[in-house]
């Protein structure tokens, strides 16, 4: 039973005069003993007059309601209740919470007649009397959108459109379903809806298994009835390995029109759980998981989740569907047939969601350096800091802004009257402006004086700055040198204790004080960076009595009195932080040498660690400070091989092991002999030298090598006990200290240079460098060098380094000449080259060259057009504007003079050379375009024959008879077994792909250039002639040819055809195909024979 009860109250309408009465209506769908005693409550429309009366018969005051004629409708109470006489808007939403009975739906729907419809507070949605509801969304109350949610939604609009959505889990349609245009969304590891998860495969066929039965994959009966769903294993020349394991989730989401189908479509949809994998199969629990279909050939199933493995059950969606699209969805924890509570990560239109252990925020410079690192509780108080200080100096901010703004226009006031007294004619002002820009040219050439002397003759007192060693002007106190970590391209020092840790110049017998000047000013300066806690750093300056001097002396502890210059708290959110102190040496200094240290104070963790860079101390201010450099005691060097027989890699030496072969037949580097590894089936010590004797410990080595090939290569720094090598390399931006200081490198068909910086930190000593190809790989190498330090040099095969005077490079630059490894560069408006007897043979003047005589070995102009002319070993070509050479002239590769005209494709028209003309010898290039089915896509393998052997009369002949399987599908479906049968003529089906034969044009016997295919060169027709490609368009590029054919085809439409048996007597097989097997674009032709014979 459902009662309705509606209070009316009159309003005012426009003519009409207000009415006082009021009443209760009823509308019940049961009878009800109680309730027919209304009229005893005397129409009562307040229900506190009544008593509290909820039956009329029971109201203890109902006589006193008065019939409640005088009643004030208008009354806050009324106000909570909607009208039944006339239209009314309901403020809030109306529901239902155990909805409508057949009956109560009889009498809303009268009730809707009563109130002449319902209206929602906008005009125009709600529901009219006949039930038309127009709304703008229906949603279920748990509605979730995308692959993973649930429920249903239907609205207005999608996306930004106003295209119409509904979104559902299943949805049936019982006749005709048209579709103006069909999205179909499957679900896929790529394509439809992108879901990345550990594993995903296309079913090429599927097998049922009843439970019970038995097999060799279960001999005790199968415990589930199961389909096992196939899978090809290779796909072209791609293998596929199965990712599937045992207990994972399986979903398939695909749809099955294609054009012209109307009828009986339908989605597949399920999800279901493995029970066991094969090499090329998976087992599916039929009656597991969600959905009624079964797996079918063509199914694409994705892994979404697994039941017991933890790392297995994480999935991600990216979706450009659906009510929230575009949606990025991560789940972690799939292990049931449901993503619901399972997000992680949302990102999409409607929202943003995130569950972490901790929230980051990082920021980096733009030489990829991290600067800083701050918590999501960290930037809301930052933010909320500068919320707070915006708003305080506001105030203050606009204050003086205004005065500001006061003071310009004052000031521009007086620059007016000033320039009218002093200038009064435009003359007067021109000479002024003419003097000034002299004045600022003058200007602006002493400042580029100034910098080219500050950079070229090396300002900085602190010798070995850069770290490229130790012992190199300054010694390590507690710190360690790092390249990983570098800054601005240079090597820096880690202070890794609690202690007080960093670099000393001066105080220390390998290291000299420093000498300064009484009466002058001085800045130090260094770049520091903490990795992970707050630090302090500071600059010490000590007073020393001479440049050797390692005492300090009593009285005085510094130039400022103090020898700490003053600390400088860093923390990780700094970055790269510059310290910069200033300091004055006395006038009445009593000595004239100091030591500087730049340094972390000691802390009470070690977790307070910091990084050095580019220290640098200059006489001067801050202002004179611009930027690092070097000092003028700096050199560079080249370091001294420790390695022997790098260059011949003849095993002698300390060169103990070489597995590795020496390449006769390629060479690096002016001779340097290369070593090649080709580990296809285990690792190769490529080569390996003994350095016990050399290593020493706590010493920076670097060892670099040259490198190409495929897979990779490690180097090892190992073999001893005690041992701790420290290792970084110039790949990864990360450090290992352990046994073998083993890193590994990755190469590429190009030479690479690779270098590890090792360090023995344990308390013994290494005993070999080794160079090993990891299993897979192929690896050639050459100029491997082992030398002292943190800095990879030049190789050099000698064991002695090379020492290069820097102040020779600082005059050569001031001269307008720039030499760098592999590159000179002159900067002048006249270059003048001359003789040793002191004749002018060139001059570089006004962008020309002059000289006498040229000798070049090749040369080519251009014109503007895009015409060029080419002189080139002996000949002279001439080329149109399409860049084609048309004209050839000169001697060719056997000494004759030739003269020839080609066409743009390349082909000679005329040859006025030694063999003369004969254009009946002339042919033109052929393609002949033959279509091929692949075996991969037809037999879904390349691997389908065995050998078998046949008796026929007194011969025993060995033949590739196809495989049961492949069998079948060749020769039809007699063909399983071997078995005594006639096969009826099969054939290859349909072309997969074209191969295309080339036969090159010729002129008097020989291949023409094809310049239109890419074939540039008469070898390069030679290698083209007779080949398979797989374009007919491009077929060589960059001197090498592409697109050849490669692997096994069959021709589209041969037939299969009758054997001939060699002889009588015994049994042969019944028929055979023909097929190729291709490689750089040769075909190699065999024939598979039937399984089914004959007796012959």
């Amino acid at each position: 039973m459902i009662k309705v009860k509606m209070y009316t109250k009159p309003k005012i309408a426009a003519g009409a005069t207000t009415s006082s009465g009021g009443g209760v209506v009823y509308a019940n769908t049961q009878s009800s003993g109680r309730a027919g005693y209304a009229d005893k409550a005397g129409h009562a429309a307040i229900a506190d007059k009544a008593g509290h009366a909820a039956i009329a018969d029971k109201a203890k005051y109902a006589d006193k309601a008065d019939i409640a004629e005088n009643v004030n409708i208008e009354a806050e109470v009324f106000q909570h209740f909607l009208r039944s006489d006339e239209e009314d808007t309901a403020e809030k939403r109306i529901t239902f919470a155990e909805g409508l009975s057949s009956e109560a739906a009889s009498t809303f729907k009268k009730l809707l007649t009563l109130l002449g419809g319902l209206a929602l507070s906008d005009g125009t949605h709600g529901v009219t009397a006949e039930g038309v509801a127009t709304l703008k969304k229906m949603v279920s109350a748990a509605f979730k959108p995308g692959v993973g949610g649930k429920g249903f939604m239907l609205g207005d609009t999608y996306g930004t459109t106003t295209d119409s959505y509904l979104e559902v889990d299943r949805l049936l349609v019982r006749k005709a379903a048209e579709f103006v245009k069909l999205v179909i969304r499957e679900l896929q590891s790529v394509g439809g809806e992108i879901v990345l998860s550990p594993a995903s495969m296309k079913v090429s066929n599927v097998e049922s298994i009843p439970k019970g039965s038995t097999s060799p994959d279960y001999e005790s009966g199968a415990p589930y009835e199961m389909t096992r769903c196939y899978f090809l294993q290779k796909t072209g020349d791609r293998e596929i390995v199965n990712q599937f394991v045992e207990n994972d989730l399986v979903r398939c989401q695909t749809f099955n029109i294609k054009t012209g189908t109307s009828e009986s479509a339908r989605n597949r949809y399920y999800w279901r759980r493995v029970h066991a994998v094969g090499s090329d199969y998976i087992d599916v629990v039929n009656s597991s998981g969600e959905g009624t279909d079964q797996p079918a050939a063509g199914d694409e199933l994705v892994q979404m989740g697994n039941t017991t493995d933890a790392a297995r059950q994480s999935v991600v969606v990216l979706s450009a569907y659906g009510a929230d699209a575009p949606s990025f969805k991560m789940y972690y924890g799939v292990n049931s047939y449901s993503l619901e509570n399972k997000e992680v990560f949302v990102l999409s239109r409607q929202e943003m969601f995130a569950i972490a252990d901790k929230f980051k925020f990082v920021t980096r410079n733009a030489n990829g350096e991290i600067k800083s690192t701050q918590s999501f509780a960290e930037l809301v108080m930052s933010v909320d800091g500068l919320r707070t200080t915006v708003s305080n100096n506001k105030e203050e901010l606009d204050g003086k802004i205004t005065k500001t703004q006061s003071q310009i226009t004052q000031t521009a006031n007086q620059i007016r009257t000033e320039v009218k007294n002093n200038y009064p004619t435009k003359t007067n002002v021109n000479n002024q402006i003419a003097a000034v820009s002299s004045s600022i040219t003058q200007t602006a050439t002493q400042i580029s004086l100034k910098v080219g002397y500050a950079l070229a003759e090396r300002r900085n007192l602190l010798v070995g700055s850069l770290f490229r060693k130790q012992g190199e002007g300054c010694y390590l106190l507690r710190s360690k040198i790092y390249r990983t970590s570098a800054h601005d391209g240079a090597n820096v020092i880690f202070a890794p204790d609690a202690k007080t840790g960093g670099a000393r110049w001066g105080e220390a017998a390998n290291s000299r004080n420093i000498h300064v000047t009484k009466d002058k000013t001085y800045t130090l300066a260094f770049w520091a960076r903490t990795k992970s806690a707050k630090v302090e750093i500071t600059g010490e300056v000590v007073w020393h009595r001479s440049a050797t001097d390692t005492s300090r002396p009593s009285g005085y502890t510094g130039p400022k009195g103090s020898a700490n210059l003053g600390g400088a708290t860093i923390t990780p959110s700094n970055g790269w932080y510059l310290y910069q102190k200033t300091f004055t040496v006395a006038a009445n200094a009593p000595y004239e040498w100091i030591s500087v240290a730049c340094v972390k104070v000691e802390a009470s963790t070690a977790s307070q660690q910091v990084y050095i860079a580019h220290p640098i101390l200059i006489e001067g201010t801050a202002e004179d400070f611009m930027c690092w450099s070097a000092s003028p005691d700096d050199y560079d060097y080249i370091g001294g091989n420790l390695l022997d027989n790098t260059r011949t890699f003849n095993k002698t030496g300390n060169l103990t092991r070489m597995d590795a072969s020496v390449v006769t037949n390629e060479s690096y580097n002016n001779g340097c002999s290369v070593i090649y590894a080709n580990a296809a089936s285990k690792y190769i010590e490529m080569a390996q030298w003994n350095v016990s004797s050399i290593i020493k410990k706590g010493e920076d080595y670097m060892f670099s090598f040259m490198a190409k090939g495929s897979g990779s290569i490690d180097a090892y720094m190992w073999s001893g006990s005690n041992l701790s090598i420290f290792a970084e390399d110039s790949e990864r931006d990360t450090t290992t200290s352990n046994a073998d200081g083993g890193r590994r490198f990755y190469i590429t068909s190009e030479w690479k240079r690779f270098w590890v910086h090792w360090r023995s930190d344990g308390t013994g000593i290494p005993n070999y460098v080794l160079i090993r190809c990891i299993q897979g790989g192929k690896a050639w190498v050459t100029m491997p060098k082992l030398e002292v330090g943190a800095t990879p040099t030049d190789w050099i095969d000698s064991a002695n380094g090379y020492v290069e005077d820097s102040g020779i490079a600082a005059k050569l630059l001031r001269t307008g000449i720039d030499i760098e490894q592999d590159k000179i560069v002159f900067t002048s408006d006249n270059a003048v080259f001359r003789d040793n007897s002191g004749q002018e043979v060139a001059a570089f003047k006004n962008g020309a060259i002059n000289a006498d005589l040229v000798k070049v070995t090749q040369m080519e102009t251009k014109a503007e057009g895009g015409a060029t002319i080419k002189i080139h070993n002996g000949l002279l070509e001439v080329a149109g504007t399409i860049g084609k050479t048309n004209i050839r002239f000169g001697v060719n590769e056997n000494g004759m003079a030739v003269m020839q005209y080609l066409d743009n494709a390349g082909n000679i028209l005329y040859d006025l050379g030694p063999g003369g003309w004969d254009a009946s010898r002339f042919s033109e290039a052929v393609v002949a375009r033959i279509s091929v089915m692949s075996a991969a896509e037809w037999l879904g393998t390349t691997s389908f024959t065995e050998i078998k052997t046949y008796e026929v009369g007194s011969y025993s002949v060995k033949l590739s008879v196809a495989t049961a399987r492949t069998g079948r599908i060749i020769f039809g479906a007699l063909d399983g077994i071997e078995q005594e049968g006639v096969l009826g003529e099969t054939s290859v089906p349909a072309s997969y792909k074209n191969f295309y034969q080339y036969t090159a044009a010729r002129n008097n016997g020989k291949c023409m250039p094809d310049e239109d295919r890419g074939l540039t060169t008469e070898a390069l027709a030679q290698q083209a002639d007779g080949k398979y490609f797989t374009s007919d368009t491009l077929l060589a590029q960059n001197g090498s040819l592409i697109n050849l054919a490669s692997g096994v085809y069959f021709f589209v439409g041969d037939k299969t055809e009758k054997t001939e048996a060699p002889s009588t007597g015994g049994k042969f097989p019944d028929r055979r195909l023909g097929y190729s097997t291709f490689s750089n674009g040769k075909a190699l032709s065999s024939w598979v024979y039937s399984r089914t014979w004959r007796k012959v």
